[in-house]
């Protein structure tokens, strides 16, 4: 859902949902927190240090678990933040960060390095892909095999491979979707102590544990847990890059899928994550309610034997347009999300891992409510559309005030815990509210 970002300039759009007969709407149920559940859960100790060809990287963190000073080869590097933003930094050099909220994204936009200015511009999947010096003059580009980057120079007009240590392009830590990129290890610092192994494609963090069970959980919750622990304690859970050409058209076309091979509930979590990634604190984004949403679907369709599994419901042909698409040029452009690496610090994907794991050992609604509240609205719909796609394709239409889909007639046509959509022949103005924000319409067939 992210375009490319012109820095400069910010668009504001303030639509006014006041007065819309169309849509009602509830207050949420009482939510079971994630946090509840993954309370349970004993978060790994920071990393204290790291061996890069034979030098040792040592590293100290506050009791928030924010990194505040790296050592190696006599060098000193100190960090401040604001809450969980890093705001500067001094020791090798002296850098301020500056941030925009960009599609519900907090992304550092501007940097102050030894005084100088400078803006980072990044491509449509979140990468850092130029940086631009106070005069607006692109000055640096990366490119990325998987998330290791290669910095280049701008020179008279070409883009040249650059590995000296003062160039701009190469002290800027932030590099593969928004990441810090330590230099001098060649990892990713993810927060919370944990690093991403670019060279070897590996997490590098301690052993997530789970508390003793107490006798009021139910068993369901303690396996789902302990295979959510066990997932994000591997070192290759979601480290893996899928690009574009791991798949050619030819290989497309007789059958190869960019996932094949990839453990089933893994596949699920990237599903659910790429579906809906946005966060529970994003104004606006209803990613917190969509997964759940999407689960419910998911456990829907098994269960009316519309699929076999939850896997097999994720791979199905033109089901899932972020897993497997109908057509060679979708799977370039729907499925980014899904196969990009996955940060395990990120709330959306410790959520999606969750209800992945959920999936794998039931297809109960009543044991999902004990993982989260199932949202407002959400029952046996068994479908699911992008309000983006519903609004600039005009693929919904009213007749007899009812709901078609297809020139199918369809009910149950809600956002997950925000409204249930009354048919409207305007459907535009109906749906304006909740354009480019994230949501998705779920619907079940007559």
């Amino acid at each position: 859902m992210k375009r490319r970002l012109l820095i400069t300039f910010f668009i504001l759009m303030i639509v006014n949902v006041c007065n819309k007969p169309t849509v009602v709407v509830a207050g949420q149920e009482d939510e079971i927190d994630i946090q509840q559940i993954l309370g349970l859960i004993e978060e790994p100790e920071p990393i204290e240090e790291i061996l890069k060809d034979n030098v040792r990287i040592k590293y100290c963190y506050d009791e928030s678990k924010h990194r505040t000073k790296k050592v190696f080869l006599e060098r000193e590097v100190s960090y401040l933040y604001e809450g969980n933003l890093l705001v500067s930094e001094s020791g090798e050099n002296d850098i301020q960060y500056f941030y925009s909220n960009v599609n519900g994204d907090m992304l550092c936009t501007e940097l102050i390095i030894n005084g100088g200015r400078y803006t980072l511009l990044y491509d449509e999947i979140g990468n850092v892909e130029y940086i631009c010096d106070e005069n607006n003059l692109l000055i640096c580009k990366y490119e990325y095999v998987g998330a290791s980057p290669k910095v280049y120079e701008n020179v008279d007009g070409e883009f040249v491979l650059n590995v000296r240590e003062d160039f701009i392009g190469n002290i800027n830590p932030i590099r593969y979707q928004a990441w810090y990129y330590d230099r001098e290890s060649k990892h990713y610092y993810m927060g919370k102590g944990i690093y991403y192994d670019v060279e070897n494609n590996l997490y590098v963090n301690n052993q997530y544990k789970v508390k003793n069970a107490r006798s009021s959980e139910p068993a369901i919750i303690r396996t789902i847990v302990q295979a959510y622990s066990y997932y994000m304690s591997s070192p290759t859970y979601g480290v893996t890059d899928f690009a574009n050409d791991c798949v050619t058209r030819s290989e497309w076309n007789n059958g190869k899928r960019w996932y094949d091979g990839l453990n089933q509930t893994e596949l699920v979590a990237r599903c659910i994550f790429a579906e809906n990634n946005g966060r529970k604190e994003d104004s606006g984004n209803n990613g917190y309610y969509d997964r759940v949403a999407i689960t419910v679907v998911i456990i829907n369709r098994v269960n009316s034997d519309m699929d076999i599994s939850p896997y097999g419901a994720v791979t199905r042909n033109s089901q899932f347009s972020t897993i497997n698409p109908g057509s060679y040029d979708k799977y370039l452009s729907d499925t980014k999300d899904a196969r990009l690496v996955k940060d395990k610090t990120n709330s959306a994907w410790q959520e999606a891992t969750l209800l992945a794991c959920t999936l794998a050992y039931t297809t109960s609604l009543d044991e999902l409510k004990y993982i989260r509240t199932i949202p407002s609205y959400i029952s046996t719909q068994t479908f699911f559309l992008s309000v983006n796609y519903v609004y600039d394709n005009k693929a919904f239409s009213v007749f007899n005030n009812s709901w078609y889909y297809g020139g199918s007639p369809i009910r149950k046509v809600a956002l997950a815990g925000v409204a249930e959509l009354q048919p409207s022949e305007d459907i535009r103005t109906l749906l304006a509210p909740y354009y480019i924000k994230g949501y998705n319409i779920f619907f079940e067939y007559y």
